[in-house]
């Protein structure tokens, strides 16, 4: 079997209201971690974190960030450190300008990794694909299950409607907005990708 795993910039229960869609500022610090470049920028409303696929940029660099998602208390294992608040998303190219190609996106780190609480229990989720959304690097896709039909996140993959899947360590979250889509999900799993080694699309782009 082969396992892709979510980026879990958007796992969270802590989600905060809708963000708005670019985030512009001064590069005043910047942390890489996990196949991602966290920034502290400082813009007109003061000083804001934002985290992007890994890429090269100068202190000091005038940068635009492409808003996805705005987490509360979002912790990162890997630097030790929780962020009150966080905005995840790509960095945008200058215009007239091709957008930068930095380093591709590894999963990002997720804050669940040290484990749920012993009394969560979390089973794997089979469902057969209904439709399909591709969006930034996420792949939305409405799955019909033995419970009916629920909506589910996972890192970019080609999965075509009819398409038997299993996501597994599923973690769902009620109310999710998607600035990128304009929508609001009323329930919505995260997870990682589990697809037969021989399935076509089997790799994340």
């Amino acid at each position: 079997m082969r396992t892709l795993m979510v980026s879990c910039s958007l796992i969270s229960v802590f989600a905060v209201a809708q963000p708005a869609t670019q985030l512009k500022g001064t590069v005043a610090e910047k942390l890489d971690a996990a196949g991602y470049s966290y920034l502290r920028l400082t813009t007109t409303a003061g000083d804001e974190w934002a985290a992007v696929p890994q890429v090269d940029v100068a202190k000091g660099a005038a940068v635009t960030v492409d808003v996805q998602a705005k987490m509360a208390n979002f912790e990162s294992k890997t630097l030790k450190r929780t962020w009150p608040v966080i905005t995840f998303g790509t960095m945008a190219a200058p215009a007239g300008q091709p957008a930068a190609t930095g380093k591709a996106p590894m999963p990002m780190e997720n804050p669940h990794a040290a484990g749920l609480p012993k009394t969560v229990s979390t089973p794997s989720l089979d469902g057969t694909v209904l439709e399909r959304i591709d969006a930034g690097v996420y792949t939305y896709v409405r799955l019909k299950t033995k419970n009916g039909e629920t909506w589910a996140a996972v890192t970019r993959a080609e999965l075509p409607v009819g398409m038997q899947v299993r996501i597994k360590n599923p973690q769902s979250m009620d109310g999710f907005q998607s600035p990128t889509l304009k929508r609001t999900f009323e329930r919505i799993v995260f997870g990682s990708l589990e697809l037969p080694a021989a399935a076509p699309g089997a790799a994340a782009k």
